[in-house]
């Protein structure tokens, strides 16, 4: 398997509909071509009904998504570098996971990191709710220590639980990402594969890219100077 070469460079957003200059972006490159480029070319080779320029999706690698509870999901999947599916580009008006959403099925060894898959979220979402606080088989020693003699065992819809996602929101809803979202994205049947590149970058290659996203909130209208070589 050769070796792929993967860059950081500005790209030029317009808007879809009627191709006005919006901005310069900082995006992922690989083999010379926009991340967002190749998914288009695969999704209209595969022939499926999606009319969209994906260089204008959200990069979940970056903060600043629709809420907290968002960034600290993605900051926490990417930290524990396991072989799974997560999603890497998300629909920028809806930048919490509920609306488009484009995934990468990646692995690692010791020297490279692989993008094997890349497809869209299609299975339906089931009700989370139990998925929350309420999901006692995730719990650690700290978090029956520190809810276990008063929300753990509560049941959905109850006024105290109501009342502690009020007060608790963003807990809630990243243990629901961790619980239920992420799990079902492990599940074939959800993810509609378009693409099966394969590519593999070299482990420095790929964390150099990692740190620049995950440090930098605004990757928009960036001067040349402030992308890293890789």
């Amino acid at each position: 398997m050769c070796v792929n070469r993967l860059e950081i460079k500005n790209a030029a957003l317009r808007n879809y509909w009627d191709g006005r200059y919006l901005c310069h972006e900082a995006q992922i490159v690989i083999d010379g071509v926009f991340l967002g480029d190749y998914i288009n070319s695969a999704v209209k080779k595969e022939k499926l009904q999606y009319n969209y320029d994906s260089k204008l999706l959200a990069l979940t690698l970056s903060p600043g998504l629709d809420f907290e509870y968002c960034d600290r999901f993605m900051e926490k999947i990417l930290a524990e570098r396991s072989e799974a599916v997560i999603p890497i580009l998300l629909c920028d008006g809806d930048m919490d996971f509920t609306c488009t959403t484009v995934t990468v099925k990646m692995r690692f060894d010791e020297s490279y990191a692989y993008w094997d898959e890349i497809g869209f979220v299609t299975g339906r979402f089931a009700d989370d709710r139990v998925y929350g606080i309420l999901y006692t088989d995730s719990y650690t020693d700290e978090d029956w220590q520190k809810y276990g003699d008063n929300i753990a065992l509560e049941k959905v819809g109850s006024l105290k639980w109501r009342d502690w996602i009020g007060e608790n929101f963003q807990e809630e809803h990243f243990r629901r990402l961790c619980n239920y979202y992420y799990p079902f994205l492990q599940h074939k049947e959800n993810i509609e594969v378009f693409a099966k590149p394969h590519w593999k970058f070299p482990l420095s290659a790929y964390e150099k890219m990692l740190d620049f996203f995950r440090s930098t909130e605004d990757i928009r209208d960036l001067h040349e100077s402030c992308l890293p070589a890789l």
